[in-house]
């Protein structure tokens, strides 16, 4: 990707509130390759209407539940 190509915005929802060793990796990972926004209160089920307000242009989620 060029300096003059547009930001690819990904979308990786995830919840944290028993953080522990996988999810530190996950996020690591995500920072090495694209992660520079979080957006905080993000809905338990996406629209979109709300890729569409924050530009994302993929959705990534585990295949597991």
């Amino acid at each position: 990707m060029s300096s003059s190509d547009p930001p690819v915005r990904v979308y990786a929802d995830g919840i944290y509130d028993l953080f522990h060793f996988g999810h530190a990796r996950s996020l690591e990972q995500a920072k090495k390759s694209w992660v520079d926004e979080v957006i905080p209160d993000a809905p338990w089920v996406i629209s979109q209407e709300f890729l569409d307000k924050h530009n994302i242009d993929y959705v990534a989620h585990d295949s597991l539940p």
